[in-house]
């Protein structure tokens, strides 16, 4: 108990909008039980003042950006403390990877995601706005003696490390409506495994999964709903209205240009309707035949490129199953429909055409449908990936950090001899699939015991019960 009040001395939450509420009545309890320092960092003034109306933050803080023209001349002082920083920690174009501007060119297969800029970022821009930030998060670890930070971003994840800071992430954990503490800058969980080898005595023979995750059905119907043009004509005029309230009234700047954003909804009603038509294979036909099922997943995004900075390329993770395919076995390819917007239509042609082993399905059919006629999921890190493993699927896993690669069935590839070593052991069943099953079931039951189970929590909606952030809170001490 000593070891974890130590920890939790001195806390700071990075502002989420989505679980913003929860963070705030967190804090309250962590200020009540164990009197702890709490340090809240936001983007911007009209959030500071979201925290300003409670009393038992020890300081609310602001994280450092810079506009565009407003960066200086990098002098010798900078690059050589950036230099510094590279050499004892990592690059600063490896932290751009996940960011959604800075790293548009590690998202091959998302050019048409919103600019912020309209011309190439300039390198100086870029680090210059990370000489800003790490000179922040130093000054901050250092004068606060920070413990835990809650919700960090990869940057001040990786310096906090260097501080003796650990890090903890509260998100989705990809089963039914259950949501855990990532115990890693990568969201994965050391509690999955061990829980796991400590149910000796499971019986359990097999779990089914019937329906998606809480977090993506609530996702995906959002997203359906932009079939319809009047509302896409809605969000128009409501990102309109946004961009003048930010930019006039709140005198803030907007993450991306209005126009960018404009077409952005443009081609989101072209494309999801795209998606659900019969220029795409109609999954009924092809069901029986042999396959390996690959999701397609949202880029840029923090969970692919910031969760798996190894590997996140799905061009390269496609070509190294297709081209390893017997020739009666297909990879069946279905697209994640809040990515759709930011693809390019030369992307879907080729899968559509130019692959005689691929099928590119539409969307009438649903990833669970999918995967329980499959032989194989083969993901980076989507949520098909841990729907597969419980339902005692072979998984071709080409992410270090998903917290399922202990498991027999899993295969971890990201080499041309590992991905066909995998598929040939799938195609000719090497796999005990019946203890496969069972270590399914093991493992839903172990991601249970380190989760709360939160069917009405959602992004913007992260406001609990008493028993529920009771719960929430003691599964943050289990993971310490």
């Amino acid at each position: 108990m000593i070891k974890i009040n130590s920890f939790l001395k001195t806390v700071g939450f990075v502002d989420n909008w989505g679980s913003r509420d929860l963070f705030i009545d967190l804090s309250k309890n962590l200020k009540e039980k164990l009197n702890s320092d709490i340090h809240i960092y936001c983007q911007n003034n009209v959030t500071k003042v979201q925290y300003e109306k409670f009393n038992y933050f020890k300081s609310i803080n602001i994280i450092p950006a810079i506009l565009k023209g407003h960066e200086k001349v990098i002098n010798q002082e900078i690059l050589e403390k950036l230099r510094i920083f590279e050499k004892t920690i990592f690059p600063i174009s490896w932290f751009t990877i996940d960011h959604r501007q800075f790293g548009r060119g590690f998202s091959f297969n998302a050019p048409n995601f919103p600019r912020l800029f309209n011309d190439r970022i300039p390198r100086n821009f870029i680090n210059y706005y990370y000489y800003k930030q790490i000179c922040f998060w130093e000054k901050e670890f250092k004068k606060k003696k920070i413990r835990i930070l809650i919700q960090p971003n990869l940057l001040e994840a990786k310096i906090g490390k260097k501080y003796g800071v650990i890090n903890r992430t509260f998100c989705q954990s990809r089963l039914m409506s259950y949501y855990s503490w990532q115990t890693n800058e990568h969201w994965d969980n050391f509690l999955i495994e061990k829980k796991f080898y400590q149910l000796k005595k499971f019986k359990k023979k097999s779990f089914q999964i019937n329906e998606m995750s809480s977090w993506i059905s609530r996702i995906l119907e959002s997203s359906k709903k932009n079939k319809q043009f009047n509302v896409v004509v809605k969000r128009i005029i409501r990102k309109i209205w946004g961009h003048l309230y930010w930019r006039i009234l709140k005198k803030q700047p907007t993450n991306y240009s209005l126009l960018s954003e404009i077409r952005y909804l443009i081609r989101t009603y072209s494309k999801v309707n795209f998606l659900s038509s019969n220029k795409l294979e109609d999954f009924r036909k092809i069901k029986h035949k042999k396959y390996i099922f690959y999701p397609l997943q949202v880029e840029p995004e923090r969970n692919l490129q910031g969760n798996s900075p190894e590997f996140f390329n799905q061009t390269e993770a496609i070509l190294l199953l297709a081209r390893h395919l017997p020739l009666d076995m297909y990879l069946v390819i279905r697209e994640h429909i809040p990515a759709a917007p930011v693809r390019s239509n030369s992307f879907y042609d080729q899968l559509r055409l130019d692959f005689p082993n691929v099928f590119f399905v539409n969307s009438k059919t649903t990833g669970i449908e999918i995967i329980k006629e499959s032989y194989a999921v083969a993901t980076i890190n989507s949520s098909a990936g841990i729907e597969g493993a419980i339902m005692g699927k072979p998984v071709i896993s080409f992410s270090n950090h998903n917290p399922y690669n202990f498991l027999k069935h899993v295969f971890v590839t990201q080499t041309d001899s590992q991905v066909k070593s995998a598929i040939n052991k799938i195609y000719h069943k090497r796999i005990n699939l019946i203890k496969a099953r069972v270590d399914g079931a093991k493992l839903a039951e172990a991601i249970k015991m380190v989760s709360v189970d939160l069917p009405h929590f959602f992004s913007g909606n992260s406001k609990l019960s008493k028993t529920k952030l009771d719960l929430c809170y003691k599964k943050l001490i289990e993971t310490l």
